[in-house]
């Protein structure tokens, strides 16, 4: 399955998420993903570096120059593309409208205003554990 159909990867999808904020280098877009998602998901270098170099070819991303003149020249800096900017869009709408669906059918509560961040240790703590469970003791993204 090609890169820009939906559902995507979820390395994919994190990835982009990652770039839409600026241009990154890999470390950078796996730090990036490890805050946002308060280390819930981990990229390992081989899902990295893999996606990136998958995520070029189909022109979602695309490799750029470092920003700062002093940046390490051996880093690959990557930059969204406006396909890979559409794609993340569209794949955010298909999310937001699962998500509509889970709460009109009493799976989730009511949005609140609050952002998963917001929602505790407890919350995330809770998740992870069902999820290991489920799942295994990784909770990291392919």
């Amino acid at each position: 399955m090609p890169l820009h159909q939906t559902p995507l990867r979820p390395a994919v999808f994190y990835i982009l998420l990652a770039l839409a904020r600026g241009d990154l280098h890999g470390l950078g877009i796996a730090e990036a993903i490890d805050e946002a998602t308060s280390g819930s998901v981990t990229l390992g270098p081989g899902t990295l570096y893999r996606s990136l170099k998958e995520m070029a070819t189909d022109g979602l991303i695309s490799e750029v120059t470092a920003p700062l003149a002093g940046d390490d020249p051996r880093r690959r800096f990557y930059a969204l593309t406006d396909r890979g900017r559409s794609v993340v869009q569209v794949e955010a709408e298909r999310l937001a409208r699962i998500v509509e669906v889970a709460r009109a059918n009493q799976v989730l509560p009511e949005a609140s205003g609050r952002s998963p961040r917001d929602w505790g240790s407890e919350h995330t703590a809770c998740c992870c554990t069902a999820i290991r469970k489920r799942f295994g003791s990784s909770t990291t993204a392919t």
